[in-house]
């Protein structure tokens, strides 16, 4: 039986290893969204009884999936999810995963991390007027392709958010997301989000410009920043803008 998820959900990839309960609670504890849907890649000998005890005991935790560990578990996550839940009453849809699970105590993917969280779940008004305004995807990091690439996510579509959070605008994608092709990759899930629309109605809500895997970017550095509410402003502008031109070339 499919389960029918309402207004705003999260659907989080997870690989139960190494400090993964600490990641999964700093990234769903508190959040703002009305359900969570999870699935959960297995690594072999793992206490299911345990991991699901732990994982349903999350305020929100709709439903928990399983499959396998494999490269390719979260593009099999994603099926599962496409396949086991009625997403017709749902408006936002954040997806989000266990990063940092194999590499912990690594402060500049936990940095990394807190970042694209804190625009999906503190910022998720802001991501509701973006919303509002018909763009379709939202995220920080977006990349475009520039030139020919022979791995990662721009194999798949001509645009992608790095770190692979995105929150989508799914009544507006809900056709291409329930029937565009998961590439069996590793970097498919992330790859795929690009295939849901064109570029110009993906919105990126904030840009650091550096390698998150090498450099250090604390909270002070976007908490108290502007650079994403100039950033929509300029959206604005450039919208009224377009609408004047419009207008002008009407009536001459």
């Amino acid at each position: 039986m499919n389960h029918i998820c309402k207004k705003n959900i999260v659907l989080y990839h997870l690989y139960p290893v190494n400090n993964w309960k600490e990641i999964t609670q700093k990234l769903l504890l508190n959040i703002p969204h009305d359900e969570i849907f999870i699935h959960v890649s297995l690594p072999e000998n793992t206490d299911i009884n345990d991991l699901e005890v732990f994982l349903l005991s999350i305020q929100k935790v709709k439903a928990v999936y399983y499959s396998e560990n494999s490269k390719y578990s979260e593009v099999d996550g994603l099926e599962k999810f496409r396949k086991s839940i009625d997403f017709s009453e749902c408006h936002i849809l954040t997806y989000m995963h266990s990063k940092g699970v194999t590499k912990p105590g690594n402060k500049n993917i936990s940095d990394w991390t807190e970042l694209m969280h804190y625009f999906h779940t503190k910022k998720i008004n802001l991501c509701a007027i973006v919303f509002g305004e018909k763009y379709k995807l939202y995220g920080v990091n977006k990349k475009i392709k520039y030139k020919d690439v022979k791995s990662g996510p721009l194999l798949f579509s001509d645009y992608h958010y790095s770190g692979n959070f995105v929150s989508l605008n799914l009544p507006l994608v809900l056709q291409n997301f329930m029937e565009k092709t998961i590439d069996k990759d590793y970097y498919g899930v992330e790859g795929f989000w690009g295939k849901l629309c064109d570029s110009s109605e993906a919105y990126n809500v904030f840009g650091t410009f550096i390698n998150h895997y090498k450099t250090p970017y604390p909270k002070y550095q976007y908490e108290k920043s502007i650079m994403y509410s100039l950033n929509f402003f300029i959206h604005k502008c450039h919208q009224f803008i377009q609408e004047i031109k419009y207008l002008f070339y009407r009536f001459r």
